[in-house]
């Protein structure tokens, strides 16, 4: 029987020891974006690192993708975002630096998103991020409640029946205004008794 040799190549990757240790969340902080608009995820809102890695070590894995938008990463290859809306499933720290990973909202009528994710050096992994998403709606979400008077008798338009309870209108002076007036009665300013308002401020 004559001799045989087989030649194996083995690659062999070797690891710090302090490659043992978990990766560090320095950001993970929530997403505000417009309804219908993209918003760019950037380093400021999150942010994963580990001493000896590069940002391009550093990968995310999309666990539980968002459910009223989708994600999606800069072709550099064709110099733009795609349209896709599947979700992409994997991005770097390093896409995340760059500017090249998006969330973009496309669900109308939501307020909020998340998705979550993994995170790993390659030796040790971090699970169950979540980053959460504050969608601004295009129209002013606002809650009415109705008025009992007694017949005579008057009462003030307080945000108890008149609120806006999205946090993200809440510093802002809205003007109302009335498109159907009241038939058998009227709005006005304390100020200035007997003077009929057709618009009015938060303020007032």
């Amino acid at each position: 029987i004559g001799r045989k040799e087989l030649e194996v190549n083995v690659k062999v990757r070797v690891y710090l020891e302090s490659h043992q240790k978990l990766p560090t969340v320095k950001t993970l902080e929530n997403l505000v974006v417009e309804e219908g608009k993209p918003v760019k995820i950037d380093k400021e809102k999150l942010k994963v690192v580990h001493e000896d890695n590069t940002p391009s070590e550093i990968v995310f894995s999309v666990v539980t993708p968002p459910s009223h938008g989708f994600l999606r990463k800069f072709e550099t290859t064709k110099g733009y975002f795609p349209d896709d809306p599947k979700s992409i499933t994997t991005f770097t720290q390093q896409d995340i630096n760059q500017g090249n990973i998006q969330y973009v909202q496309t669900v109308a009528g939501q307020v909020q998103d998340n998705f979550t994710l993994d995170v790993t050096n390659g030796v040790r992994e971090i699970s169950a991020m979540t980053m959460s998403i504050d969608i601004i709606p295009i129209l002013i979400p606002l809650e009415i409640q109705n008025i009992t008077v007694r017949e005579g008798a008057s009462k003030a338009l307080t945000q108890d029946y008149l609120r806006v309870p999205n946090k993200h209108f809440q510093d802002l002076n809205f003007q109302f205004v009335l498109l159907d007036e009241p038939k058998n009665g009227y709005v006005e300013n304390t100020r200035f008794p007997g003077v009929k308002l057709s618009r009015f401020t938060k303020k007032q």
